[in-house]
């Protein structure tokens, strides 16, 4: 802290005496420094409760003119200060500049300290080429240098603000952020400026709610947490102090304050008397209305900024009393003393800064004009009520930022300080209060501990940060699909064989004795179950019995008798098995399987088996004509073999055989023409194949 030197008796009466002597009208006198000050007289509000005017100020400058003259800076020189009551309206301060003008253009212009009334002040500034000084006009709008080429500011911009804030990030490896920003010139501009800059950077703006109203309802805050949770980790909250809980807390009932969401806050303006002690304590967050808990658990995943001067506030209020009254006096056209305001200290630094560049100007034999002080302004620093003064090359005070984060008892605390190296404003410098960064997490852990919230999910927050390995996006798939398909063949065959299995053990080919109809009277065949007589049949019933492959071995020329039954609506040739038992392995319920489902015109049908003991025995299809056999050699019947008939005989063997050959029958296997019958329409069908498994005695049927 500097603090202001004292000045000799006589030295002090001397300048008295020289400022009651020119202090409040403009006079066109060369030995004197014209400073035209301009400040409200009536109190206007600094945003929405602070309030400033030229008597909150006035002490603070008079501070300044002391030191000035202390340490020699204007020696040559008289110091002739002029107030205008601007009421901080752009006309109402253009008009009386311009006034001022017409009978002398000052040495130097200091204020006013509203925005809105700067930029007509500075612009005609430029114009006269005369150094324009502000100690409070920090917005957006009066950035352009080139423009206002001759304003030098001694409270940092807020568009510095930006920068600082994305160092931090840097240092935490935060890239991916939002912002929800608020209605209102302050925070429109920060906003508009951290915005320009993160198009410019490294940095991913995922979401931006801009210009959002004050005093939005919860489910509106809410709402836009909905979307930020799914785009970005790390927000930043440029909204009023006021509502700064409001979104806190709707933060928490959006389960973001667990350690995984980290919210950035930065106070715009300059800190009140006590709010040093507010952070210092639990009044930033306890309100004791029910939600003091949720609250203290939000609070722990901000970390929130404020100016580094801050700290370096101290009562100096009855040493600025005596230097008005000292200065200044009674004097009618000056403002009468009243308590500083906060920004006071910063018109002090202000006017210091000023009388320190002209009087480097002057040594380096310069014209002190406008575009000479401001390009001195930018190389020197010194030591100021403010804290330490340097600008940028853009004559703009390079900020000095502290990051409070809160302890775990509740209080907040610093944890770092930013600020622009003095030699190289590109680079910023943070320091840490206690040597190391600790920081208290949402989650209970701390930096030491190796933790830092991550602004993304480790896959991104739609896995765009983890692709799947090609190799494995295709070969995986094909995988999965060739198993389904495997799954699938696998089911099918089994299923087939179910079904096989199913119809070979259903017994479809089992015929019970009791739905055999018998005929009264016995057929008379020659070969094997067809015949041109009736004679009747003894007890055994005609064809009695078959050898182990169903086939009747019997000679050519001998007739003998077969049983016929009625089966459903089939007339049914019946060839019994002289055996106690059929033992039906898997074999013979193949064979019996095949048979059933053996269907061709040039094939007699197989009907079944009868396995009621000691009834056992096999339905075959009768054919009333005979065999072709009967047709060549039996001597009662005297049958034409022209050549058309013996080629449809012989077409229907061949289709015949042509159908057993293409079956899983295979072959025939005993293939006479006993074994070729003939039906009702002269059809020829082969008979005598399958059913290999029963084995039985051979029976002679009767003459």
């Amino acid at each position: 802290m500097y603090l202001v030197q004292r000045i000799s008796r006589v030295s002090l009466l001397a300048l008295l005496g020289i400022l009651t002597k020119a202090s409040c009208d403009p006079v066109a006198d060369p030995n004197d420094l014209h400073v035209l000050w301009l400040a409200p007289k009536e109190p206007v509000k600094d945003g929405k409760r602070y309030l400033l005017s030229a008597s909150s100020s006035v002490g603070y400058l008079a501070l300044a003119i002391e030191r000035v003259m202390a340490e020699g800076l204007i020696s040559d020189k008289n110091i002739n200060v002029t107030w205008i009551d601007c009421a901080c309206s752009p006309k109402l301060s253009l008009g009386r500049l311009v006034e001022v003008i017409r009978v002398v253009i000052p040495d130097v212009i200091i204020g006013p300290p509203c925005t809105s009334a700067m930029i007509p002040v500075a612009d005609l500034g430029s114009f006269f080429n005369v150094p324009v000084f502000s100690w409070i006009s920090n917005e957006h709008t009066l950035d352009n240098k080139t423009r206002a080429s001759t304003l030098v500011r001694t409270l940092p911009p807020l568009s510095s603000l930006g920068n600082l804030l994305l160092s931090v990030c840097r240092n935490l490896d935060w890239h991916t952020i939002s912002i929800i920003s608020t209605l209102g010139g302050m925070t429109e501009g920060i906003a508009d400026y951290f915005k320009e800059i993160l198009d410019n950077s490294e940095f991913f703006l995922a979401r931006h709610f801009d210009r959002v109203n004050t005093s939005l309802t919860v489910e509106s805050i809410r709402r836009m947490y909905a979307f930020i949770k799914g785009e970005a980790r790390i927000v930043f909250l440029i909204v009023p102090m006021e509502e700064l809980r409001t979104y806190m807390l709707a933060a928490h009932d959006m389960d973001m304050t667990s350690g995984d969401f980290q919210f950035l806050f930065t106070r715009q303006m300059i800190a009140e008397d006590g709010f040093v002690k507010l952070l210092q304590g639990k009044g930033l967050w306890e309100r004791g209305d029910g939600r003091d808990s949720d609250a203290y658990q939000a609070y722990k995943n901000l970390l929130y900024f404020t100016f580094s001067f801050m700290l370096e506030y101290y009562d100096n209020t009855v040493d600025a009393y005596n230097a008005s009254v000292r200065v200044f006096g009674q004097h009618p056209n000056m403002p009468t003393f009243e308590m500083p305001d906060r920004y006071a200290r910063f018109l002090h630094d202000t006017f210091y800064l000023y009388c320190l560049a002209a009087n480097i100007t002057r040594q380096r034999n310069q014209t002190v004009d406008g575009a000479n002080i401001f390009k001195t302004s930018t190389e020197i620093g010194f030591n100021g009520m403010t804290g330490y003064v340097h600008l940028d090359n853009e004559a703009d005070r390079l900020p000095s930022y502290l990051v409070w984060d809160m302890d775990l008892d509740g209080s907040f605390r610093v944890i770092m300080q930013i600020a622009h190296n003095f030699y190289n404003n590109s680079i910023t410098n943070i320091t840490y209060p206690d040597g190391v960064l600790e920081i208290h997490w949402g989650n209970g852990m701390s930096y030491s501990e190796g933790y830092i919230p991550l602004d993304s999910p480790v896959c991104g927050f739609r896995n765009e940060k983890c692709p799947e390995n090609s190799t494995a996006k295709t070969v995986i798939p094909a995988v999965l699909v060739s198993v389904m398909l495997a799954v699938v063949i696998v089911f099918f065959i089994l299923f087939r064989w179910w079904k096989k299995e199913q119809k070979l053990y259903s017994k479809t080919w089992r015929v019970l004795w009791k739905d055999l109809k018998f005929e009264t009277r016995d057929q008379m065949i020659t070969g094997h179950n067809g015949s041109h007589s009736t004679v009747n049949s003894d007890d055994h019933g005609g064809c009695s019995s078959v050898n182990s492959s169903f086939r009747l071995n019997v000679p050519s020329h001998q007739a003998y008798y077969c049983k016929t039954a009625m089966y459903g609506n089939e007339r049914v040739v019946v060839r019994m098995i002289r055996k106690k038992n059929i033992r039906f392995d898997r074999k013979l319920l193949e064979e019996l399987h095949l048979l059933t489902h053996s269907k061709n015109p040039n094939l007699t049908q197989f009907f079944g088996v009868c396995t009621d003991p000691p009834n056992l025995c096999i339905l075959w299809e009768y054919c009333n004509k005979g065999s072709v056999q009967d047709v060549i050699h039996n001597s009662y019947n005297n049958y034409e073999l022209d050549s058309l008939f013996q080629f449809s005989i012989a077409l229907d063997i061949c289709t015949g055989l042509n159908y057993i050959h293409g079956s899983e029958l295979k072959v025939h296997g005993n293939l006479t023409s006993a074994n070729c019958l003939l039906d009702n329409r002269w059809t020829c069908k082969l008979s005598g194949f399958g059913v290999r498994r029963c084995s039985g005695e051979r029976s002679h049927p009767r003459a």
